[in-house]
């Protein structure tokens, strides 16, 4: 019976600390329009073709981003990205501090499994920038 107990105990810890584990995805299909913003240039510009929007949202919603701590831990960034509805609301509003880490909502987010093409970000930049 002591054994029962204990293993009891013990999954109710697991379930427990398993919500300390904060993840976060992103379903940014419905956006009308993409803003991106370059820290490097200050470039912004806005996307409305539906191909380029449904690539950024593709790679961006295909990503799984765990919590890492507050955005004071994070110093820097590369892109900020906003997604409008067709209201032209920010549905969510993102930056990029590199291509495995986020400031979203306050927070720094990581992922080590898929990273963000910051590569398509940048050429984008550039095809609407000039």
């Amino acid at each position: 019976m002591k054994k029962v107990g204990t293993i009891l105990v013990s999954f109710a810890l697991l379930l427990s600390f398993g919500g300390c584990s904060r993840t976060k995805t992103f379903d940014v299909y419905h956006a009308r329009s993409l803003s991106i913003q370059s820290a490097d240039s200050g470039t912004m510009i806005t996307i409305v073709d539906e191909a380029e929007l449904e690539a950024i949202a593709m790679n961006f919603a295909s990503i799984q981003w765990k919590r890492a701590g507050k955005n004071q831990d994070s110093t820097g960034w590369s892109y900020r990205l906003c997604w409008y509805d067709e209201n032209g609301k920010c549905m969510e509003d993102v930056t990029i501090v590199n291509n495995g880490q986020i400031l979203w909502n306050g927070y720094l987010y990581t992922s080590k499994q898929v990273v963000i093409n910051t590569t398509m970000l940048e050429e984008l930049l550039y095809k609407y920038g000039v």
